[in-house]
């Protein structure tokens, strides 16, 4: 199967658009992307999500063969329909996998969810019965696991796993839905960190909520520090295992 040459797409894009004298900022708002993605489409710098030709081709009036040849097609000439259902078959594949992958990891942090809740639920019954949560630490360190739970149950139930395209193509740090704001300063988020940066917020977030109550449980069972003391190792261990792995994660796969 041949493979699509970004420059010769790119003008040939360019050239439709052109041809019905439209701008590019026309072109975007049609395809709900930014005009910085159709100017690095046009010049070859990159390429659009799979999802967006047939609206493309449909925008231009022409076949998705035309699309992929990036040339007009006399329709009386003899079209390759072996390469055709080869593009359109490869096309399938690549996306029933893609979905694979994302339903498995989708259902491994449903996992994560159930079994640290049971096992928080679990450990803070147990440091109540036996008087191993005193009242200043239930005060101050229970709401911060409830936020911890809640920003768990966020990221495995509620946010999208696939980003908009106009993510891929800007410099966006912050990710909004439902109302919750996800923000990193000097993180640029993509489709390329964004699974990544889930499974880690999951992870850390879990662990937090299963090793925060074994640390109050080893201050009160044997005092090893003050209640100061405590309250700054709980508050860098949040920082440690969820701030700072999902940025570090985040710029890896970026």
């Amino acid at each position: 199967m041949n493979t699509i040459n970004n420059q010769k797409f790119g003008e040939f894009l360019q050239e439709l658009r052109k041809e019905k004298n439209l701008t590019q900022k026309d072109v975007a708002e049609h395809l709900g992307v930014s005009d910085k993605a159709v100017s690095k489409w046009e010049r070859g710098l990159s390429f659009p999500d799979i999802t967006l030709l047939e609206p493309i081709a449909n925008f231009y009036n022409i076949s998705l063969t035309e699309l992929y040849h990036s040339e007009k097609i006399d329709m009386n000439d003899t079209l390759h329909v072996d390469e055709i259902n080869t593009i359109l078959h490869n096309s399938l594949e690549i996306s029933n996998k893609e979905n694979e992958f994302m339903d498995k990891r989708r259902t491994y942090r449903n996992i994560l969810f159930l079994v640290s809740l049971v096992i928080m639920v679990m450990e803070i019954t147990y440091l109540i019965n036996n008087n191993y949560f005193p009242e200043t630490l239930l005060k101050s360190r229970f709401p911060m696991m409830i936020v911890a739970l809640l920003l768990l149950s966020y990221f495995t139930f509620f946010v999208k796993t696939k980003l908009p395209i106009y993510y891929d193509n800007n410099k966006i740090s912050f990710y909004s839905q439902y109302g919750v704001r996800f923000h990193i300063a000097g993180l640029a988020l993509n489709n390329n960190n964004w699974q990544k940066i889930i499974d880690t917020v999951c992870i850390s977030t879990a662990s937090y909520i299963i090793i925060a109550p074994i640390i109050i449980y080893l201050q009160s069972a044997y005092v090893l520090f003050n209640y100061s003391t405590l309250e700054a190792i709980l508050g860098a261990y949040l920082i440690f295992t969820i701030v700072i792995p999902t940025y570090v994660v985040g710029k890896m796969y970026k």
